[in-house]
């Protein structure tokens, strides 16, 4: 059958947290109770559609046991979306997820989308982790959170075809080179060049996309991959999920808080110099933009803390100079008149 897309997965995690079975399901819509541990790698194929498209999921079932680590990371490089798994009824099975994690996003693109998955939710009165818990976790590292049950059924279309609906809308967006195979990414027989939802400007098949891909685009992507390669290993892990932020892009949920540290310390600056030539409406916009942008930062999903820090402190230093010019306005009443004379 033909398709417009080919996205490619990795399914990933502990041993026996049923990653085999949710591919099972997934793809053949059955439960197998009794299944063999993963030897290397598996594989499983699925169509679905998205926005009137044809999407062929390309999916990898990887094994957990430590020594086919070194086997599971070739895989990442190559997959444009990751199911990290959990059992909600093994609490080391959670612990690990930090491992798991690091080592994706230190093998992959950046622009892998990530879907947390805990798994054997009909299993309640054996749970070890809270759901509160795993959305904790998906909030702090910029992962989408999703309970599922391989025996039930329960979310596991969601969890594969809302990864797919995340990756194709960076597709729209151009977050995503589509001409570049190595994201985990192909571009199939029924893909229509003319196409106005067609990427890169209505980029055709094959190299001579690349050509036609709009100057802004062709910027935007350079950018996103001397970032992957140049910036994301030398990030603080607190400032890790911005840059892979499922609710923007990187220019956006990076670069651009990045840059607002600029403002603070330029704010800080300002508080050596004489209230009396301070700014009232600067300073009002300054404190009122960044107590938006704070407020927004903490209802998105999932929750920004490295833009809302910054945004926290952009509020401060305006608020701490607007605090400045009320304490010289309540001190020298007469000093706005000796400023007009």
């Amino acid at each position: 059958m033909s398709y417009a897309y080919l996205f490619k997965y990795i399914i990933i995690g502990d041993t026996g947290v049923g990653k085999s079975c949710l591919l099972l399901q997934f793809t053949d819509k059955r439960f197998q109770p009794v299944h063999d541990l993963t030897i290397g790698v598996e594989f499983g194929a699925r169509m679905i559609t998205i926005d009137g498209k044809q999407i062929k999921l390309q999916i990898w079932d990887t094994a957990g046991q430590e020594s086919f680590r070194s086997i599971t990371r070739s895989y990442y490089r190559g997959a444009a979306g990751a199911l990290l798994c959990y059992d909600v009824t093994r609490r080391d099975t959670f612990n690990h997820l930090s491992s798991w994690l690091e080592d994706a996003r230190q093998h992959s693109n950046s622009n892998m989308v990530i879907m947390l998955i805990g798994n054997k939710s009909d299993l309640e009165a054996r749970r070890e982790v809270k759901r509160e818990e795993g959305e904790a976790f998906a909030r702090e590292h910029g992962l989408v959170f999703m309970e599922t049950s391989a025996k039930t059924a329960a979310n596991v279309e969601e969890a594969f075809i809302d990864t797919a609906k995340e990756i194709y809308r960076k597709i729209q967006e151009g977050v995503f080179d589509i001409n570049n195979e190595a994201n985990g990414i192909k571009l199939g027989p029924q893909h229509s060049p003319s196409s106005p939802n067609s990427p890169a400007g209505g980029a055709g098949l094959g190299g001579s996309g690349a050509s036609k891909m709009l100057p802004h685009k062709a910027l935007y992507q350079a950018l996103c991959r001397m970032g992957d390669k140049m910036v994301y290993p030398l990030l603080p892990a607190f400032a890790r999920p911005a840059w892979n932020h499922a609710a923007g892009p990187k220019t956006v949920f990076f670069w651009a808080p990045t840059i607002k540290w600029a403002l603070v310390g330029a704010g800080i600056a300002d508080l050596a110099r004489p209230a009396e030539k301070l700014s009232l409406g600067q300073n009002m916009a300054l404190a009122a933009t960044g107590s938006i942008w704070a407020r927004y930062c903490l209802v998105i999903t999932p929750v920004n803390y490295y833009l809302c820090s910054v945004n926290c402190f952009v509020f401060l230093t305006g608020f701490t100079q607007l605090l400045r010019i009320a304490h010289l306005r309540y001190t020298n009443p007469d000093w706005d008149k000796e400023k007009t004379q």
